[in-house]
């Protein structure tokens, strides 16, 4: 599937000046020297705004001034001014897409950096088995970090592992410790509820990976979703501000990512502590097949350990569920 440069929306500068000096006007002399363009250049900016449903109002020897109401909630300007990490990847941003993964995987043939792609709408959002995933526009988290790399493929789960850590201890944080791991990477409520999925997918050569590309969505103020979902604001009866969740989800993930793979025993042990139906019984679904048994732990490759009769086994893939719990 190709894409269309004309779609990715880089972070508008001239929108961040505005935001930055909220309430207060800022002249489009000072955002043209700023931005190193000419005046005219200003005002076809503003004027382009306007038409997307910001309202910018204009004043002689003034400027310009942004008015609230904004006309969106995720914002990914907003997003941006929030993040205080001074390493983070440029961000790009398209209105609707069909996935992020899937689009971000053309990006990366042209751009040689990392880069975060995030939506408003992602209308065909894929997750682990070819399972659909559905999001609410301009409501829910849907997001690729995508990252240029050289390590070994066996560092993968790891990865894994690294960003359903974030992910479930930034909803801990929101949630009051609501959130859990389900075995390999999904994030679930405490009743069994999915409220994440992340889906990691790379590109190899001589086993090692030269690129990863991780999809992250997250329920945040979804609303009437099946009874197997459940989204941050039903867990906390709010409405969360998805700007502010998404720069510290950016920062966490960058932060982490950083140390990798220094910090690779630090994640396992956190990713352990969350794993949800440690020891207790849980039904595995594997080629077909349903396994009944106590879920011990994960090896460091991500295949699970289940005990069933007394006899340990080691399962590489499969689909999880408790015992008493409709399978997620």
């Amino acid at each position: 599937m190709t894409y269309n440069n004309k779609h990715i929306q880089p972070i508008d500068q001239v929108l961040l000046a505005l935001l930055t000096d909220k309430n207060q006007y800022v002249s489009g002399e000072k955002i043209a020297q700023h931005l190193s363009i000419t005046r005219a250049a200003v005002h076809k900016k503003v004027e382009k705004l306007r038409l997307e449903g910001y309202k910018i109002e204009a004043e002689s020897h003034k400027g310009f001034i942004l008015k609230s109401p904004l006309p969106y909630k995720l914002i990914p300007e907003v997003i941006y001014q929030n993040i205080s990490v001074s390493q983070c990847p440029e961000i790009l941003f398209m209105k609707s897409t069909t996935s992020t993964n899937t689009i971000a995987k053309e990006i990366i043939k042209e751009r040689k950096e990392p880069f975060i792609l995030l939506t408003r709408d992602q209308v065909i959002g894929r997750g682990r088995m070819n399972r659909s995933w559905q999001m609410s526009a301009d409501k829910d988290i849907a997001m690729s970090f995508t990252v240029p790399c050289n390590i070994s493929y066996s560092l993968l789960f790891s990865i894994i592992r690294l960003v359903s850590v974030v992910v479930c201890q930034l909803l801990n944080k929101y949630s009051d410790n609501q959130c859990m791991i389900k075995w390999p990477n999904d994030v679930i409520t405490k009743d069994g509820k999915k409220i994440c999925g992340i889906l990691t997918e790379s590109v190899l050569e001589d086993n090692e990976i030269k690129y990863i590309v991780i999809g992250v969505g997250i329920n945040i103020n979804s609303d009437n979703l099946p009874n197997y979902a459940d989204s941050l604001k039903e867990l906390t009866n709010k409405e969360c501000n998805i700007n502010q969740f998404y720069s510290e989800l950016i920062e966490s993930l960058v932060l982490l990512w950083e140390d990798f793979p220094k910090n690779e025993e630090w994640i396992a042990k956190e990713w352990e502590n969350l794993l949800a139906w440690k020891n207790e019984e849980v039904v595995l679904m594997h080629n077909d097949q349903e396994f009944k048994g106590v879920l011990k732990l994960a090896l460091q490759d991500g295949s699970l350990i289940l005990e069933i009769d007394k006899e340990q086994k080691v399962f590489l893939s499969g689909d999880l569920s408790r015992i008493n719990l409709k399978k997620i």
